[in-house]
């Protein structure tokens, strides 16, 4: 079952949240809420947080080289790791300790004892422990991505935002 970077996955359950009533839970809701956490409960245990905050701050290096105007020191990586740990840290344990409401909240009892059984099982809990790599390769990927395409992309924003 392909699964998205957990950052991710929580920022899409967080868009699809808005679109959800909040009264449109059903009967089940408490029991669904029940096996979610149990499934964060899971997924935080192996959840490597200083790796995955070192690929948010890597995804950047190009930038942040393009700064300092060069390659950093290993004094300046360490120095960026240590201040990424201090501002998301706590901020992304948070936002993931709390995914279980938006879980029972959009997924059906079914999916949600799937994926928590999955994360139970050795490779699950490798894929969560691989999650930093995942990431890792792409990020970079998307940073392109969406430098490309901002340019083009502006214009039609600002139209878009702009009224006639």
């Amino acid at each position: 079952m392909p699964r998205l970077p957990r950052p991710l996955f929580a920022a899409a359950l967080a868009c699809a949240l808005i679109s959800t009533p909040l009264g449109a839970q059903d009967a089940d809701y408490e029991a669904r809420l029940k096996v979610a956490q149990e499934y964060v409960d899971a997924t935080m245990q192996d959840m490597d947080m200083p790796r995955i905050i070192e690929q948010m701050w890597r995804g950047a290096l190009p930038q942040f080289q393009q700064i300092a105007g060069g390659p950093l020191s290993d004094e300046q990586k360490d120095a960026l790791q240590q201040l990424y740990t201090e501002l998301f840290d706590d901020r992304m344990r948070d936002i993931m300790a709390q995914q279980h409401t938006l879980m029972a909240d959009l997924l059906t009892m079914e999916e949600i004892v799937a994926l928590r059984d999955f994360y139970a099982t050795p490779e699950g809990r490798s894929v969560m422990r691989k999650l930093p790599d995942i990431m890792a390769r792409q990020q970079p990927l998307v940073l392109s991505m969406v430098q490309e395409t901002l340019p083009q992309a502006m214009p039609r924003i600002m139209a878009i935002l702009r009224p006639n």
